[in-house]
């Protein structure tokens, strides 16, 4: 938690238990590290990015690019943007909360396809 890995190569590196609330992680590598889920880090030139701070909490979203879509993180929720949103819906309803998540997730989905995995 509040780690500043800035330039740190984590290639490979498995996240399964890390926690990277408030995490610095500019121009960190990052490519095929592993998450939670088994998932590996894509090798987008941009595979990460923090959105914060959200919700009643005010908390840090965390969004990955891997092999199986785009995973988040934000207290101790893990998963698909997908399963993020039905947490959302039974969380927030579609109060002030649920509204702000829904535009950090319009960011994220963008900044996604804006910087895709390199082609093989």
């Amino acid at each position: 938690r509040s780690a500043v890995l800035s330039y740190a190569v984590l290639s490979y590196a498995v996240l399964r238990s890390a926690v990277l609330s408030y995490a610095v992680l500019r121009s960190a590598v990052l490519s095929y590290a592993k998450l939670p889920g088994g998932e590996k880090i894509s090798d987008s030139p941009r595979p990460f990015l923090q959105v914060g701070g959200l919700g009643s909490d005010g908390r840090m979203l965390l969004a990955f690019s891997t092999d199986k879509g785009i995973r988040l993180t934000t207290g101790c929720f893990f998963g698909s943007v997908d399963e993020f949103k039905a947490k959302l819906k039974t969380t927030h309803g579609d109060n002030v909360h649920a509204v702000e998540y829904e535009a950090a997730l319009t960011l994220i989905e963008t900044h996604f396809k804006l910087w895709p995995a390199k082609k093989s």
